[in-house]
Parts: C-alpha cells; sequence; structure tokens
C-alpha cells in the first residue's frame, strides 16, 4: 500500500488536523515543530524522507507479524480441531441420556440412572465450561478458514 501525504504527515506530526503552509513535523529534540515551507505533501524534503523510511520500517514489521500469525495458525488449527473433538466428546457423555424421560411419566427410574447425578453443582460447572470452550473453539477455527 503506498501510503498518502496526509499518512505520512501522521508518522512525524503530533496533529495533522490543522497543517498550514508550514512543515508540522515535531522535532524532539528542539521540542518544536519544524516550521520550514511544505515541498512534498504537508511535509518538507527532509521530513518526508523521514516519514517514508518509518513507514517503510512499519510495513516491514506488519508483513513480518502477519507472515508469524499465519504459520502460528497453521501449526495449531489441528491442535484445535482435536481438543473441539476432545471436547464435544465429554459434553456427549456428561450429558444426561434419553431415558430420564421415563420417569416424568411412570415415577420409576431405572436404578443405573439413578445413581448417575446429573444436576450436581460440579457437572452444571463443567458443562458450562466446555460449551464455552468448545463456542470459543468453533470461533478461532471459522476465523481460520
Amino acid at each position: 500500500m503506498k501510503p498518502t501525504p496526509l499518512m505520512l504527515a501522521a508518522m512525524v506530526a503530533l496533529r495533522v488536523d490543522n497543517i498550514g503552509d508550514t512543515c508540522p513535523a515535531w522535532i524532539a529534540s528542539a521540542d518544536r515543530k519544524c516550521g520550514k515551507p511544505r515541498a512534498l505533501g504537508f511535509l518538507c524534503a527532509r521530513h518526508d524522507k523521514v516519514a517514508r523510511r518509518t513507514w517503510d520500517a512499519r510495513t516491514a514489521v506488519e508483513a513480518a507479524r502477519s507472515e508469524r500469525y499465519a504459520t502460528d495458525r497453521a501449526i495449531l488449527a489441528p491442535m484445535k480441531r482435536a481438543r473441539l473433538a476432545d471436547v464435544e466428546a465429554e459434553i456427549a457423555r456428561r450429558e444426561p441420556s434419553a431415558p430420564l424421560d421415563r420417569a416424568a411419566y411412570t415415577g420409576n427410574v431405572h436404578p443405573s440412572i439413578a445413581r448417575r447425578p446429573h444436576l450436581t453443582d460440579t457437572n452444571v460447572s463443567r458443562m458450562a465450561a466446555l460449551h464455552r470452550e468448545a463456542d470459543q473453539l468453533r470461533a478461532w477455527l471459522k476465523e481460520d478458514s
């Protein structure tokens, strides 16, 4: 992306909203604005060169960061898919099974079901945590696609 004159001015100036006929670049060592006549865009020739160097350096850093981000995502994606499969398997294992409805009609609950407490505080909080983690993993993997 080629920088516009306003983008370049933003690299070296404190404020770019009220630019007059002079260079708005801030000189930190002198604690003042440049004040030379504008030559290229909004800046004098010297500060235009400084702004372009800064722009190029930041563009290179951003390109390296994007490349590293893509590499990290490619490495993490299989791990995240495997974790999502584990979480979904645990959710399926912890969810109450269908025969619990039998108690609503007959009042009888099979002893094997009665021994499995489904609505304990621990199970409910664990299920909430698992669903939250599954949602986060799905969002991450959807973002990856």
